[in-house]
């Protein structure tokens, strides 16, 4: 991880980069790091460069890792780690020993190394500074890090003054840990107290991704803020399912079709019991149509952010091609109730491209039957990455720009809430 110091970017050349480097840093647990770094505010006054560890940190490469740990990093931004600087190094304990492919017995060599995924913070006073951070890792937890202190040495997992407890476990039906490799998302519990995150799993980084079809899922967990952890199941959500897919009713959409089940929320203090249960922790939903029956996985996968706003999730999937001659494979985009991972009452989408949001964008089903939409792709079934812009007028829309894996661009254009329209963000740039 380096940190350079430019004053002037017109005077960077190769020839100059070693005199504005301003700090360096290596480490034997860091891996081959994909993560974005964040610069953020903590509590002790000091700014910091947080980011979690990379992939096959235990690979001999005459720095390996011991323990293959999953591992959270902050690091003094002005000054890095070394003398005088500020370096906090946070650890799971959770590695090879623990991978779930041969824990609770795995042998010595035999479990892979675990990964941190990018953090995502929460303010939770307001002050500016973050007083908690989220990460999922590579082999199906969500680690909350708490960072409300003014001494890093205050910092850390709740419960691990024995072995860190992760806020939630992802698993398939069948207990098979689901791989998290983007950051969560995260906004406040809009009906209850505490946090909702969101997390999605899947993996595309290794040769045997595209054809592992196994279960993944996106997740909705309640971070009541409780003083200490108990680990929060996939048993413990309420599930929606993806039910439908359309591939008649539009020219140049297909539209998937999504539950809308009750929430009920659990207001008990530990885990909900019962058979079934009726009260909930938070949503689940398995990436997979589940008509017609039987279900068919076809390793669809979350591998990109997720996007929060109000009562609005939108995640995109990704359905890897196994023939090498296809680049990428087929995504969708989907728009479910963040908070309860229903549909919508009225659609999300613009299904038939006409500017309005009404009926004659609800998708038919099997049965002949219309109903409002959750997913959407375009006929071409690219696999695609997007970005939103809002789209000028006095409506409120966006619009979703999608960058194909041909190359190509292509959109599509989904309504936003009242309370979304606007400016976005805001950013104070000091020039001297």
């Amino acid at each position: 991880i380096y940190a350079l110091y430019i004053t002037n970017p017109a005077v960077f050349t190769e020839a100059n980069a070693s005199t504005i480097v301003r700090w360096e840093f290596t480490d034997d647990d860091l891996g081959y790091t994909y993560t974005k770094p964040k610069v953020m505010k903590m509590n002790n006054d000091k700014w910091m460069v947080v980011f979690g560890n990379g992939y096959n940190n235990t690979e001999p490469d005459g720095s390996a890792s011991t323990t293959g740990d999953a591992i959270l990093y902050l690091i003094d931004a002005e000054k890095g780690g070394g003398s005088g600087g500020v370096l906090k190094k946070i650890s799971t304990k959770v590695g090879m020993d623990e991978d779930p492919l041969c824990a609770p017995s795995c042998s010595p060599g035999q479990g892979r190394a675990n990964r941190l995924t990018d953090v995502v913070a929460v303010d939770k006073n307001l002050d500016f500074k973050a007083d908690i951070l989220y990460a999922g890792d590579l082999f199906g937890n969500l680690w909350k890090f708490d960072v409300s202190s003014s001494n890093p040495s205050q910092w850390k997992i709740l419960d691990s003054n024995t072995k860190p407890k992760p806020l939630f476990t992802a698993t398939d039906a069948s207990g098979n840990a689901q791989p998290i490799t983007v950051a969560p998302a995260v906004q406040y519990h809009t009906k209850k107290s505490g946090f909702i995150v969101y997390v999605a799993t899947g993996k595309y980084l290794e040769g045997t991704d595209p054809t592992d079809v196994s279960m993944q899922t996106v997740y909705a967990v309640w971070d009541r803020e409780e003083s200490s952890i108990t680990t929060i199941g996939r048993d413990h959500l309420l599930e929606q399912q993806i039910i439908e897919t359309d591939t008649n009713s539009f020219s140049d959409t297909n539209a998937r079709e999504t539950t809308n089940n009750n929430m009920k929320w659990f207001t008990g203090s530990g885990l909900p019991t019962g058979s079934p249960i009726s009260k909930f922790l938070g949503w689940r939903m398995d990436l997979v149509n589940q008509l017609p029956t039987p279900v068919t996985p076809a390793g669809e996968r979350v591998v990109d952010d997720l996007f929060v706003s109000g009562d609005r999730l939108e995640f995109i999937t990704l359905i890897p091609s196994t023939d090498p001659c296809v680049g990428g494979g087929e995504s969708w985009i989907f728009a479910v109730n963040a908070i309860t991972g229903s549909k919508f009452p009225t659609t999300p989408w613009d299904y038939n491209a006409d500017g309005k949001y009404d009926s004659l964008d609800d998708m038919e089903k099997a049965s002949g039957n219309k109903v409002v939409g959750s997913g959407i792709q375009l006929k071409t079934k690219y696999s695609f990455k997007s970005t939103k812009l809002l789209k000028p007028g006095s409506s409120c829309q966006e619009v979703n720009i999608l960058t194909n894996s041909d190359g190509s661009m292509g959109t599509v254009t989904g309504s936003c809430v009242d309370n979304e329209y606007g400016r976005r963000s805001w950013r104070r740039i000091h020039i001297r």
